[in-house]
Protein backbone atom coordinates (compact mmCIF):
# COMPACT_ATOMS: atom_id res chain seq x y z
CA UNK A 1 0.00 0.00 0.00
CA UNK A 2 1.57 3.46 -0.77
CA UNK A 3 1.35 6.50 1.26
CA UNK A 4 -1.24 8.23 -0.31
CA UNK A 5 -3.52 5.29 0.62
CA UNK A 6 -2.77 5.05 3.88
CA UNK A 7 -2.83 9.09 4.89
CA UNK A 8 -6.74 8.57 3.30
CA UNK A 9 -6.87 5.66 6.10
CA UNK A 10 -5.36 8.38 8.66
CA UNK A 11 -7.66 10.88 7.33
CA UNK A 12 -10.92 8.71 7.83
CA UNK A 13 -9.92 7.93 11.60
CA UNK A 14 -8.72 4.76 11.16
CA UNK A 15 -5.19 5.97 12.91
CA UNK A 16 -4.16 2.69 14.31
CA UNK A 17 -4.60 0.80 10.87
CA UNK A 18 -2.66 3.35 9.32
CA UNK A 19 0.06 3.23 11.26
CA UNK A 20 0.48 -0.80 11.27
CA UNK A 21 0.46 -0.17 7.25
CA UNK A 22 2.62 2.20 7.14
CA UNK A 23 5.06 0.44 9.62
CA UNK A 24 5.17 -2.48 6.77
CA UNK A 25 5.92 0.38 4.29
CA UNK A 26 9.01 0.08 2.21
CA UNK A 27 9.51 3.58 2.44
CA UNK A 28 10.81 4.21 5.99
CA UNK A 29 13.23 6.72 5.14
CA UNK A 30 11.80 9.19 2.90
CA UNK A 31 10.38 12.64 3.90
CA UNK A 32 7.20 11.79 2.97
CA UNK A 33 7.19 8.63 5.27
CA UNK A 34 8.16 10.50 8.33
CA UNK A 35 5.94 13.31 8.43
CA UNK A 36 2.72 10.88 7.66
CA UNK A 37 4.16 8.88 10.83
CA UNK A 38 4.58 12.06 12.58
CA UNK A 39 0.91 13.30 12.22
CA UNK A 40 -0.62 10.44 12.64
CA UNK A 41 1.37 10.15 16.46
CA UNK A 42 0.05 13.43 16.53
CA UNK A 43 -3.69 12.53 16.16
CA UNK A 44 -2.98 9.59 18.41
CA UNK A 45 -1.79 12.25 21.22
CA UNK A 46 1.63 10.13 21.13
CA UNK A 47 3.11 12.98 22.20
CA UNK A 48 6.55 11.86 23.01
CA UNK A 49 7.46 9.78 20.16
CA UNK A 50 5.53 12.24 17.63
CA UNK A 51 7.82 14.80 19.33
CA UNK A 52 10.94 13.46 18.88
CA UNK A 53 10.38 12.64 14.80
CA UNK A 54 9.29 15.94 14.56
CA UNK A 55 11.74 17.22 15.96
CA UNK A 56 14.43 14.73 14.07
CA UNK A 57 12.74 15.88 10.25
CA UNK A 58 13.77 19.22 11.37
CA UNK A 59 17.31 19.42 12.01
CA UNK A 60 17.63 16.99 9.13
CA UNK A 61 15.17 18.95 6.44
CA UNK A 62 14.34 22.55 7.95
CA UNK A 63 10.68 21.71 7.22
CA UNK A 64 8.39 24.33 8.47
CA UNK A 65 5.68 22.34 9.22
CA UNK A 66 7.86 20.01 11.49
CA UNK A 67 8.72 23.25 13.66
CA UNK A 68 5.03 23.90 13.81
CA UNK A 69 3.78 20.59 15.29
CA UNK A 70 7.30 20.68 17.83
CA UNK A 71 5.89 23.91 19.13
CA UNK A 72 2.48 22.81 19.53
CA UNK A 73 3.34 19.58 21.22
CA UNK A 74 5.44 21.94 23.14
CA UNK A 75 2.53 24.16 24.10
CA UNK A 76 0.33 20.93 24.89
CA UNK A 77 3.31 19.44 27.07
CA UNK A 78 3.56 23.09 28.96
CA UNK A 79 -0.30 23.56 29.84
CA UNK A 80 -0.61 24.43 33.26
CA UNK A 81 -3.46 25.39 34.74
CA UNK A 82 -3.67 25.71 38.22
CA UNK A 83 -7.66 26.25 38.69
CA UNK A 84 -7.70 22.65 37.45
CA UNK A 85 -5.57 21.40 40.68
CA UNK A 86 -7.21 23.09 43.62
CA UNK A 87 -10.89 21.90 44.62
Amino acid sequence: MNLEEIKKWSDQGHLEDALALLEKSDQKETFEYQMLKGEILYKLQNWGDALNLFEDIYAKHNNKEAKVYCQMIQNILGFYNPDLLNP
